[in-house]
């Protein structure tokens, strides 16, 4: 069996309801994560610089942005969840707003939703990862 391609999962195994979501996060990775390529690892979409930083994981209940390094990022906003050792994750479970034409006004505007993405930045094996919209970008 010929393994799937980013464009075909999203296609095949994400919701129709949330492929908007799952568009966007792409959309905001391809300009900020420019050193971290979209691949197929895991049978799920992630990011890899030197090492996979961000992962996608759709389910029936919305979808999973997880971040492996994510214990180390500055959550100054309280955004990640998660009590892994290392990784955290933001949670969608319904469809977001972006105010203007930049993905990283990436919001959660729907009735239930209980948090706002802000940006920051954090050092880690001297490399600076910045989670503007709470999504990380690899900066060399």
């Amino acid at each position: 069996m010929k393994p799937l391609s980013v464009d075909a999962y999203v296609n095949t195994r994400v919701p129709a309801k949330f492929r908007p979501i799952v568009a966007k996060i792409r959309a905001f990775m391809k300009e900020y994560a420019t050193k971290a390529p979209e691949i197929m690892s895991y049978g799920m979409p992630c990011y890899r610089a030197r090492y996979i930083v961000a992962y996608i994981v759709p389910n029936q209940k919305g979808i999973t942005f997880g971040f492996v390094r994510g214990k180390q990022m500055k959550d100054e906003y309280g955004l990640l969840q998660g009590t892994a050792k290392s990784s955290r994750y933001l949670r969608f479970r319904s469809r977001p707003t972006v105010k203007g034409d930049d993905p990283a006004l990436l919001r959660q505007t729907s009735p239930g939703a209980r948090r706002e993405v802000g940006g920051r930045s954090t050092k880690y094996n001297n490399r600076t990862y910045s989670t503007r919209g709470g999504c990380p970008s690899v900066c060399a």
